[in-house]
């Protein structure tokens, strides 16, 4: 499938989104005693505020539930860094945040930089599942949207330690 935004011409088959997602969920199974807890599910940062007392209140809860920290972790990088977005002093905070209240151990850390692509393929299919109510726009956005996910994998996944 190929799609223009632009000047740039993007090309993509799904077995490429595929074998994404495949080398994905091979990299998290390699991960051993990944934390299970309880989630968030959508802690991106624009679904908590700062009370005037100083305290983080976290709302919207309907992705919440059992799950990997992980995960949890993951989408709010994938919220720094999609989009065009280079938010990694932002990430660097919230890490080192989250640490003075809780550890986080290195397994879980590396793997959430492999749930980052899991996080965009969840928004993609999100996307997709709207085409009804939304119209063609969506399936545009997808094939842009391969570009960030190819480029995760390639750029940041590759020379991880796993």
């Amino acid at each position: 499938m190929s799609r223009t935004s632009g000047p740039k011409r993007i090309s993509w088959r799904s077995t490429d989104l595929e074998g994404i997602a495949a080398r994905a969920v091979e990299r998290i199974e390699t991960f051993v005693d990944l934390t299970w807890t309880h989630c968030h599910g959508d802690c991106h940062g624009f679904n908590a505020r700062i009370t005037d007392a100083g305290d983080a209140a976290f709302f919207d809860f309907d992705d919440g539930g059992p799950g990997y920290l992980a995960y949890d972790l993951s989408v709010f990088l994938w919220a720094k860094v999609s989009f065009g977005r280079t938010l990694h002093a932002v990430w660097d905070a919230f890490v080192d945040g989250y640490r003075t209240v809780r550890p986080i151990t290195a397994t879980d850390f590396e793997a959430a930089h492999v749930f980052v692509i899991i996080r965009h393929i969840w928004l993609m299919g999100e996307y997709a599942s709207r085409a009804r109510e939304w119209g063609s726009e969506p399936v545009g956005w997808i094939a842009r949207e391969f570009e960030f996910l190819r480029n995760w994998e390639v750029e940041r996944l590759a020379n991880r330690l796993f």
